[in-house]
């Protein structure tokens, strides 16, 4: 008797992304057959004002679902119910799978991987803006210049759902993405499986593309302003008991620590204006450990990635970075609003 063909179930939440899913659709065809694997596409809209569902039918979907101000977690969970397969596949609607992606999906979760991805990588030819991005996920972790060898260790720290997979009992385990956070929800969901005790596993072989990444400061800005997520925080202490996923927390009231120091360094070198001697060092003294905080993470990821050419445009970015973090901490992004979604605020 020949064994029933398994389904992998690749979902994508969409908000107003008309003009990406013809090319997101276009990757999944183009993905090449695995004997004994069929594919379905799901599709949850999250109340999209620019014809995403009416482009989304056009194309075929397997299923289409509609929920009018959900928020994304929410979403994800409606993709994962409406879904009939025994896999879940997460990729977002401003992505591309490459031709081998399902390929190694299937070997991936066929040999026991409870949840898998890799950092999707930006499109070629990107600005600068990205590809610094591009290496900070990809070396931010110590087993990103492994080649082809699966990350383990720490593993959901390589993980979004612009390329995720997992069984359905995976998703089930966890009771799905937590929908009291507005975003972030993908880290929160790894780093779950990982505290679980899951397998998680980080692995090149799922290649992506994102076509969506901020080019410029301003939007790469917005975009940390979006992800920035204090509510996050007491769960990954929670859970990881202090040292697990610690580094975004850190690194946030590090940097507002940074930034205190600043104003501190700054009204005493003021208040010592009339001194030659004391205006410059107090200066200096105050900017110290701000300046750290941006050029220590930037000179890691270049001597790991093997680049220092990149140290000052990692510099810029991870005081962008912090900067979003430390705004959130103070309680200044209360409101959030999609860095791409240009309308007054909603829970994108």
């Amino acid at each position: 008797m020949s064994k029933s063909p398994c389904t992998l179930s690749l979902i994508v939440v969409a908000l107003n992304e008309a003009g990406y899913l013809p090319r997101w659709m276009e990757s999944v065809d183009r993905l090449r057959d695995v004997p004994g694997v069929r594919l379905e596409t799901v599709l949850v809209d999250g109340g999209s004002s620019d014809g995403t569902l009416d482009v989304a039918a056009a194309l075929g979907f397997d299923s289409v679902t509609s929920l009018p101000g959900a928020s994304i977690p929410a979403c994800r969970n409606q993709g994962a119910h409406a879904a009939t397969g025994d896999w879940l596949g997460y990729v977002d609607a401003d992505c591309t799978v490459a031709e081998d992606w399902l390929e190694h999906a299937a070997a991936v979760l066929s040999e026991g991987a409870d949840i898998a991805g890799w950092p999707a990588r930006p499109p070629a030819g990107g600005t600068w803006v990205q590809q610094a991005w591009a290496l900070h996920w990809q070396y931010k972790h110590r087993g990103g210049d492994r080649g082809p060898s699966p990350v383990t260790r720490q593993a959901f720290r390589l993980m979004t759902t612009r390329n995720m997979i997992m069984p359905r009992r995976t998703w089930v385990s966890l009771h799905g993405f937590n929908e009291a956070l507005l975003t972030g929800e993908d880290s929160d969901f790894a780093f779950r499986a990982e505290q679980a005790g899951l397998k998680v596993l980080a692995d090149s072989t799922l290649r992506v593309t994102h076509h969506g990444e901020p080019a410029g400061c301003r939007d790469f800005f917005r975009q940390q302003c979006w992800h920035a997520n204090r509510r996050a925080y007491p769960a990954i202490l929670r859970y990881g008991r202090g040292l697990a996923g610690i580094h975004a927390p850190a690194y946030s009231l590090l940097f507002l620590l940074g930034m205190i120091a600043v104003a501190i360094g700054a009204i005493g070198a003021i208040a010592a204006a009339s001194t030659t001697r004391g205006f410059p060092a107090t200066l200096a003294w105050g900017f110290a450990p701000l300046a750290a905080m941006v050029l220590g993470p930037a000179a890691l990821i270049a001597w790991r990635a093997r680049q220092p050419h990149w140290i000052p445009a990692l510099a810029v970015l991870y005081f962008l970075y912090g900067l979003a973090r430390a705004l959130d901490l103070l309680g200044f992004l209360r409101q959030k609003r999609s860095w791409r979604q240009a309308r007054a605020p909603t829970q994108w």
